[in-house]
């Protein structure tokens, strides 16, 4: 009986749904990439034999990795590959491109961020947080780092002060971060997808999000003002790492914004040209080391950085690029 390679890569999938969740959680190998080949299998196998059956494959294969690993396993599997099942839902629903990706880029960080939050918890304890300040700091007495700030006129205690606002600052935004990875390995995986089933993939100069996506912004800045001032701070947190995630997407808006109207004002040739400029500079102050050059490109980097992001929240209101998918898309 003949196999074709079709039926080879449907079977192979099907496998790789109901078992790679446990083999990756026996041998506790989850990581980034991972999640990003899991998403890629059901993709795949949902636009081959259907979400329904994909959806079951995939919910075998949790379960089974859950029963055999214990209840502490949970905290070490990547959810991540359940966004592919949201984005066919969505678009059998007849959703636009723009609203699919919202809402699936929401459901990639939070399904990314809530497996470190136990970890967080325990890395904030006072004993545990003291440990590693302590560590830090007979690593920069080791290196003269100390002595050098010292010498400045800055005493210990300060020092000492400052790393530990940075220690808590980045462990209190390690679920943002990990959920701006999620969003990355999600987009990643999806162009990589629509690229290689020959999906047409719309123009970075044309991408968007629904308007509605201004509200994520608003909910972070009501949370971490209204956690703050009312003592929560877990609720203080959670706004101040949702915030960090849409400055991540509105950046991404700003610069899709700036080239669409860069593209409208200059030639291909023009911005080839301003980008190797920068690109000279950069790897010229790298090399040679010029604290002067490397500040002031640094302070550019900053600049477009924060110009991007009011850009792309700002464009999420009033549609700067005036397109069209905003209201009507073709589909």
């Amino acid at each position: 009986m003949y196999i074709s390679d079709k039926d080879v890569l449907n079977y192979a999938c099907k496998f790789f749904l109901v078992f790679l969740p446990l083999i990756w959680s026996l041998y506790n190998v989850w990581s980034w990439l991972a999640e990003i080949f899991l998403l890629l299998v059901v993709f795949y196998h949902a636009r081959s034999s259907g979400i329904k059956l994909t959806a079951i494959l995939l919910a075998a294969g949790y379960l089974i990795a859950l029963i055999a690993g214990g209840r502490d396993i949970v905290w070490q599997i990547g959810f991540v590959p359940w966004v592919g099942i949201l984005v066919f839902i969505l678009q059998q629903r007849g959703m636009k491109t723009s609203e699919t990706m919202f809402w699936c880029l929401m459901l990639a960080a939070l399904l990314s961020a809530l497996p470190i939050i136990p970890a967080v918890r325990q890395a904030l304890q006072p004993g545990n947080l003291q440990r590693e300040l302590l560590a830090i700091m007979q690593l920069y007495d080791q290196q003269g780092v100390i002595k050098l700030l010292t010498g400045q006129g800055i005493v210990k205690e300060e020092i000492e002060k400052y790393v530990n606002i940075m220690l808590m600052l980045k462990y209190r935004l390690m679920p943002g971060f990990v959920a701006i990875i999620g969003m990355l390995g999600f987009s990643l995986t999806y162009l990589g997808y629509r690229f290689f089933t020959k999906q047409k993939v719309k123009n970075f100069s044309l991408w968007s999000l629904p308007w509605y996506a201004v509200w994520a912004v608003i909910i972070g800045i009501i949370a971490y003002l209204g956690g703050d001032y009312y003592g929560h701070t877990a609720v203080a947190y959670a706004g101040l790492n949702l915030m960090l995630i849409m400055a991540v997407i509105c950046v991404v808006l700003g610069f899709s914004c700036l080239i669409h109207f860069y593209r409208r004002i200059l030639s291909r040739r023009a911005l080839i040209i301003l980008v190797g400029i920068f690109l000279f500079i950069f790897v010229f102050s790298i090399l040679t080391g010029n604290p002067l050059l490397m500040g002031f490109l640094y302070l550019m980097i900053f600049m477009w950085m924060m110009a991007a992001m009011f850009i792309g929240l700002f464009d999420l209101l009033f549609n700067f690029r005036k397109l069209p998918g905003t209201n009507k898309e073709v589909k």
